[in-house]
């Protein structure tokens, strides 16, 4: 799955994943802002980053993702939108509650 957001939400849903391991998801990648993006290769918590908000098709077929996740981006200049859900080949994941701090 490549994961499409700013860091904190590529970092807050890859967890979430990795604690809901059962739903058969395996987060391969992320695409993050342009503004964000660093000459060197990056990782956000272990997921690579593998390219900008320009290039998400390019990305996911660069690393053969079959899912793209959207996050929410945070900016200051609007509020957050709704968290976003996530739907492949007819199957639809909603993350479950958070698990307390």
């Amino acid at each position: 799955m490549l994961v499409v957001g700013d860091a904190s939400h590529v970092i807050e849903l890859s967890h979430q994943l990795r604690r809901d391991w059962y739903a058969g998801y395996q987060v391969v990648g992320a695409c993050i802002p342009e503004a964000l993006i660093a000459p060197v290769p990056q990782h956000l918590d272990g997921v690579p980053v593998v390219g900008s908000f320009r290039h998400i098709l390019e990305s996911a077929e660069a690393i053969c993702a079959d899912t793209v996740a959207v996050t929410r981006v945070g900016r200051a200049d609007r509020p957050p939108a709704a968290p976003v859900g996530l739907a492949d080949g007819g199957h639809r994941y909603q993350p479950g509650p958070r698990a307390p701090p």
